[in-house]
């Protein structure tokens, strides 16, 4: 998870007393939060993560814990390995997509959606300052069919969830393509991450053929009662057992006070049911299936 990673390339370059003055001030910032106007770089266990300090929940969670959803990335450490391919679909500003990349390393690969361009922006600086290699960003939806949509501009230096916009039915916003899964081309995909508030059905959809033929775990979030039902009916017809992850956003890994109280994300972790199968036969680690 980084543990190779140097420090900027800044303090390298200061050769001169005045300037390695400078530059330790400079990552002694980045360390506790360096203020770029609405945006912020932090120094964090999985790499420098830029945000936005009026997120509600990814940036507060950065801001005061340096991490965000931990209990989240848990539970994906058993399922992800060196060498595989992943699908973030609605990876937001990239703490997910940042994990995984390191996760799955060089032979890996790591492809990241995001609709909203700003937070896209985000998204690909996440890689650039961590000097991802094995990530392809793409400033797109994913969905159940190729089309041109429109995605409001959230104000950046307005506080929200930014991760909790639905881009189904507006009127107005950037135009932006969506996509299909099965219209990637791919030719392994070990894992799926989908968190696209609302649209996770028509996800699914889109990518039947892609999930049936190469068999990915997937974690999907359900938070949307009324989704739930078609949810369900495509993953037992895909064949895959489901089960519930509901993990707090706050994790008994950090350190200082709550300030998410008993607020959870609502998930289901996803298994081929011959993986499954396997698994409740005392078969071997999950990570370790058959490529």
């Amino acid at each position: 998870m980084g543990g190779q990673r140097k420090d900027l390339p800044i303090e390298e370059a200061g050769h001169e007393t005045g300037k390695s003055r400078l530059c330790q001030r400079i990552q002694e910032k980045v360390k506790k939060g360096f203020l770029l106007t609405y945006n912020v770089i932090k120094d964090t266990p999985h790499g420098y993560i830029l945000y936005n300090r009026h997120d509600e929940y990814v940036g507060k969670s950065i801001e005061k814990y340096a991490d965000y959803q931990a209990e989240e990335t848990k539970l994906f450490n058993n399922y992800v390995s060196k060498g595989d391919t992943v699908l973030d679909i609605g990876a937001n500003i990239g703490t997910h997509t940042l994990w995984f990349a390191n996760k799955v390393g060089k032979q890996g690969k790591v492809i990241a959606f995001e609709p909203q361009r700003l937070v896209f922006q985000t998204l690909c600086a996440n890689m650039a300052i961590n000097s991802i290699q094995n990530t392809d960003c793409k400033n797109l939806g994913v969905g159940s069919s190729q089309m041109l949509i429109d995605v409001p501009v959230l104000d950046p230096e307005v506080p929200t969830n930014f991760g909790g916009l639905s881009i189904r039915g507006h009127m107005q916003g950037e135009k932006v393509a969506v996509c299909k899964i099965d219209d990637i081309g791919l030719t392994r995909c070990d894992f799926i991450k989908i968190d696209v508030e609302g649209m996770e059905p028509d996800v699914l959809m889109g990518g039947l053929n892609t999930i049936a033929k190469l068999r990915p775990f997937m974690y999907i979030e359900i938070d949307r009662q009324e989704n739930n039902p078609v949810i369900l009916e495509i993953l037992e017809e895909l064949q895959y057992s489901v089960t519930s992850h509901n993990p707090p956003l706050y994790s008994e890994d950090y350190e200082g006070e709550n300030i998410f109280g008993n607020i959870v994300s609502i998930n289901a972790m996803c298994i081929p049911a011959e993986i499954k199968k396997e698994m409740l036969n005392g078969g071997s680690d999950p990570s370790k299936k058959s490529k």
